[in-house]
This record gives C-alpha cells, sequence and structure tokens, in this order.
C-alpha cells in the first residue's frame, strides 16, 4: 500500500468516525417533556475535568450520589409564571428538597435554546436579553459564543461541544452524550430525547436519572430533619443519637466539621460561613445521612 493511499485510508477512518458522533438539534427534544431524578454528588469527586474528545468514558464511579428532587422538562404551559414570561415556550422545572420548587424559563426554536429567566421564584434571574446555552445543530468540534446581560452588566461565554461518549455512574451507565464546556459550567447533553443529563457548576455535580441502583445505604434509617432552611446563624439537627458530622459547600470542599455527644436536638453555629448552599452530613452507625441547605 502507498503512504498516499494510507494517509487516505486513514482521513476516511477519522472523518466516519467523527461523523458519527452526536449531533444536537431541535427534533431532538420529546413533545411530551422528561422526566428525572435529581441526584446531588456528595463524595467521591473527580480529581480532573473531564477528557475531550470523542468516544470518551467518563468514570464516576467512585462518586456517592444523594438523591434531592425532582426535574420536569416540558412545555411552559400551564405552568405558575408563564404569562410573566411570554416569549418562553418551554420550562426547567426543579423541585429540591429544602429550596422547594422553582422555574428556569426558556425559549426554544429552531436557532437554538435561550434561558429567559431562571430560578423563579426562588432567586429570580431575569435576562434582559437571553442567555444561550445551546445551538441548533450543534455537532462535534463546533463552538458558539454568546453574550448576555443580567444585573451587574454584560457577560459574555463561549461554549464547545469538546467531548462525546457515556459516563458510568453506581446509577446505571449514561450513553450517547455530548459534553459542552464554557468558563461557566460543563454540560453533558443526552441525544434522544435532548436534555442535560449531567451538570457541574457553582451548584455542584447534579446528575438527572432514572436510577438503576438504589442508595437507601446514604439516606437510611432514621429520618435527620435540618431546620430552619434557609437559616442565618443556626442550624438546629434532630433525628441523631452521638455521631459524627461535616458540613461541606457544594463542590464537595469541607466547611465545618464536628460532634454531636448526646442525643436530642442539636445546634451548630454557622455564623462564620457565607451565604450560599451546603450538605450536612452525619456519620450514624447506620450509615451515612445528608440534608441540603442554605444560609442566608
Amino acid at each position: 500500500m502507498t503512504r498516499t493511499t494510507t494517509l487516505l485510508l486513514t482521513f476516511c477512518i477519522i472523518t466516519t468516525r467523527l461523523c458519527a458522533q452526536v449531533e444536537l438539534t431541535f427534533d431532538d427534544i420529546s413533545a411530551t417533556g422528561v422526566q428525572k431524578n435529581v441526584y446531588q454528588l456528595i463524595g467521591g469527586f473527580p480529581t480532573a475535568p473531564p477528557s475531550l474528545g470523542v468516544d470518551q468514558t467518563w468514570d464516576l464511579m467512585a462518586g456517592i450520589w444523594q438523591p434531592v428532587g425532582t426535574m420536569h422538562f416540558r412545555s411552559a404551559v400551564g405552568t405558575p409564571y408563564a404569562a410573566t414570561y411570554p416569549g418562553a415556550n418551554w420550562v426547567w422545572e426543579m423541585t429540591l428538597t429544602g429550596p422547594g420548587t422553582f422555574y428556569t424559563y426558556l425559549q426554544i426554536d429552531n436557532s437554538g435554546m435561550y434561558v429567559v429567566a431562571s430560578q423563579v421564584p426562588i432567586d429570580t434571574e431575569f435576562y434582559t436579553n437571553t442567555k444561550k446555552v445551546l445551538q441548533f445543530p450543534l455537532a462535534y468540534g463546533n463552538s458558539f459564543s454568546d453574550e448576555y446581560q443580567i444585573d451587574g452588566g454584560p457577560v459574555n461565554v463561549n461554549w464547545t461541544y469538546s467531548g462525546a461518549g457515556s459516563i458510568l455512574t453506581t446509577l446505571g451507565t449514561l450513553a450517547n452524550l455530548a459534553l459542552l464546556d464554557s468558563d461557566e459550567e460543563d454540560i453533558f447533553w443526552n441525544k434522544t430525547p435532548l436534555y442535560p443529563v449531567l451538570t457541574a457548576n457553582n451548584d455542584g455535580v447534579r446528575t438527572f436519572v432514572d436510577a438503576t441502583v438504589g442508595i437507601a445505604d446514604v439516606n437510611g434509617g432514621r429520618t435527620v430533619l435540618a431546620y430552619p432552611n434557609p437559616c442565618t446563624d443556626l442550624l438546629m439537627v434532630d433525628g441523631l443519637d452521638a455521631a459524627s458530622w461535616r458540613i461541606t459547600d457544594m463542590n464537595g470542599r469541607m466547611v465545618d466539621a464536628g460532634t454531636f455527644t448526646v442525643t436530642g436536638v442539636q445546634s451548630i453555629v454557622l455564623a462564620p460561613l457565607e451565604a450560599g448552599s451546603y450538605l450536612f452530613l452525619s456519620d450514624a452507625s447506620t450509615g451515612t445521612r445528608v440534608v441540603r441547605f442554605s444560609k442566608q
């Protein structure tokens, strides 16, 4: 075989391989919507950013996932704040333990997916010009830029379709995914139906799946209550006997720790912590308990 033929054959193989990767299109959106459970990564965090390229296998089998709620990606028609955002035709509805239910209103058309307002009504952020989070169609290696307007001025974001492959987790294998990365966050998109199956941002790492493996060992035994939620200077904890505990931020960094030596309602001083979302974790004899809370 000549060198020219070898190079041509190699080029054809590479081209075929790239073309076979997931292309994201408007037609991938399910008309009936998508409902999934929400899980938060609370342990076994990856030590490096996701690898880039085609045919990737992202291994998160060491991850410990805590169920934190549900999500519904669907038409905005009939939702509580649809009239407030008439330009939105889809919504990302989240119901999380603690914060409750909030909505991200979206405008989706043949050109892409745009955020009109997020975290409505809990911590509403309205975009005076919409925030573009997806472009249609989008193939591996493509990029797009966006400038959106929010409190504090304009923000510029560059998105790149930089990876394709599967994620391995104890909740199941997530296949046929497209990785879009930016300075703000990484989003792994499921192809059919189209929805974000895993996000990594300032709120931590979340996945939206139907779990195939139960994780009762993470949150088994008696119910643990942490209140008020949101709280200010004190967090009250009920439902634990003597046990060690720790508080982490949503990226898994430990910000406080201690030990309960008596039974009954306990209190933890939170004054030194900055406002934000946290996880309270306790290591009781029946397993690790996890409660999400917010500090104002």
